[in-house]
């Protein structure tokens, strides 16, 4: 199943493709650091614990989540909509993603060696 067959109707050229592949690897690596950050973080404070971002966003307003067990499982639904996306996009996103994943496990694998 082609997730973003809507790209073969459109006649868009193989640089926007390539872009959009290249956006989400891009997002997707962001996500997966942060979701393996906050996992590795909750583990350390146990089952109920519950960690807080904040950041001010482009009005100059503040905003504080709750990164708890809930928000993780909510967060992995975003990693697979991305996974799914290069996935869709054929050969090229495929690539991108085994890239992503191997040089995720090779940080992990390099974490557990200290």
């Amino acid at each position: 199943m082609r997730i973003w067959s809507w790209f073969e109707d459109v006649e868009s050229d193989e640089d926007d493709l390539q872009d959009f592949i290249e956006d989400r690897a891009h997002l997707l690596n962001k996500v997966l650091v942060d979701h393996i950050v906050w996992r590795q973080s909750l583990e350390q404070f146990g089952q109920d614990a519950s960690l807080a971002a904040t950041w001010i966003d482009h009005e100059g307003q503040d905003h504080v989540v709750a990164i708890n067990r809930a928000y993780l499982q909510s967060h992995l639904k975003i990693v697979r909509s991305l996974m799914n996306d290069l996935v869709g996009c054929g050969t090229e996103g495929k690539k991108a993603l085994q890239s992503i994943l191997a040089l995720q496990v090779s940080m992990l694998e390099e974490e557990e060696r200290r």
